[in-house]
């Protein structure tokens, strides 16, 4: 066994050096990513190994909770599936939630309700995912030029995304209230001779009223509704800060596997700026103009496979707007294939007025659904 590995080794070797200089340069990018990607995988391979060494415990514990409030008609393996997607124990990728027919805003609102009191579990909000490849064929250097910045098409980009509850139980038990935060970081990854800088990050901390309802329009059930505040920036200094704040709604509406999701919103408004370097005031005044007054976002579900198109246009002639296409699917458990192609003004703040053409293919832990 240990010559014939030894004898592949050297195969492959030779075929890189004899290898065309264009594909040569394909090895070593990927190769570079892998290097630096390695520490990232290995940190969350080193938590997934501390969480399983709790999960017996931690499943007993679950069990005996749910056998004390379970109600006279739930059976006892009920109880047991329940459990086990609480505690992540087993989850085939082939296997989706326990449901009941209902849909798949139902089936995502049933298991954050199970884990909602459990200290040890971070609800996820919007995906959380992480691209370590995406090109962009219109790079957006204009904020940077007196920086002297240059930045390349291709960099990483992830986002990170969670909530809790504040308040629950609101309304007769329709409404809960909930803080939530959501990272989004574009960074520059290979960028070697300038140090790998992360080029934006924004930051949105927001507030909102989560409220389940159940009445019908054309067949669509407006299934919850919610209303919040939103505060997003990228807390840097100016010239280059952006920053606005909202007030939105958030209307849902499913039929079985389709979901369609409309959000209005108001920005609050900022005073004018005195001095363009000036700490105070509105560091972009036009972005509604970019952003728009609402997006829309239509997701279908179908086993382990996730499909979204989301659409913003600020209804003007001037058409300026946006699309994103998401696709994700299972690869094991939670882990999830994930490509993105986006369109348009708005994708970060420090290009809310400059066009991207952007795709991008990694993983992500969670989806919309």
């Amino acid at each position: 066994m240990t010559n014939s590995c030894l004898l592949l080794c050297i195969e492959v070797i030779i075929r890189l050096i004899l290898m065309p200089q264009n594909y040569s340069h394909f090895v070593y990018m990927v190769l570079f990513t892998a290097r630096k990607i390695l520490p990232l995988l290995v940190f969350i391979g080193a938590l997934s190994a501390v969480k399983q060494s709790h999960a017996d415990d931690a499943f007993t514990q679950c069990l005996n909770r749910e056998l004390e409030n379970a109600s006279d008609t739930e059976t006892l393996g009920e109880i047991r599936e329940r459990c086990k997607f609480e505690q992540n124990l087993k989850q085939p990728p082939d296997v989706r939630p326990p449901s009941s027919g209902k849909s798949s805003v139902d089936e995502r609102l049933k298991l954050e309700a199970v884990v909602a009191t459990n200290p040890w579990v971070i609800t996820p909000h919007r995906p959380n995912y992480l691209l370590p490849f995406t090109y962009n064929s219109n790079v957006n250097n204009d904020p940077f030029e007196s920086l002297n910045e240059n930045f390349k098409s291709t960099e990483a980009s992830f986002q990170i995304s969670f909530k809790f509850p504040v308040i629950r139980n609101l309304f007769g038990n329709r409404a809960h209230a909930f803080f939530a935060y959501t990272n989004q970081s574009y960074w520059q990854l290979y960028s070697n001779s300038n140090s790998s800088p992360f080029r934006e990050t924004s930051h949105e901390p927001e507030i909102f009223l989560l409220i389940r309802n159940d009445w019908e329009i054309f067949g669509w059930r407006n299934s919850a509704l919610s209303f919040g505040f939103l505060h997003q920036s990228n807390g840097r200094p100016v010239p280059l800060s952006r920053s606005w704040n909202r007030l939105y709604a958030t209307f849902i509406f499913d039929r079985g596997d389709w979901v369609l999701s409309f959000k209005p919103w108001y920005r609050i408004p900022e005073e004018e700026k005195t001095d363009p370097l000036a700490a105070d005031g509105d560091d972009n005044p036009d972005i509604l103009d970019f952003m728009g007054y609402a997006e829309t976002r239509l997701l279908y579900k179908h086993n382990n496979h996730v499909f979204t198109l989301m659409s913003r246009n600020n209804l003007t002639s001037s058409g300026l707007g946006a699309i994103e296409l998401t696709y994700s699917f299972t690869l094991y458990a939670n882990l999830k294939g994930y490509v993105k192609y986006f369109n348009g003004y708005g994708e970060s703040l420090i290009d809310y007025n400059a066009r991207t053409n952007r795709i991008g293919i990694g993983i992500a832990i969670s989806d919309w659904l």
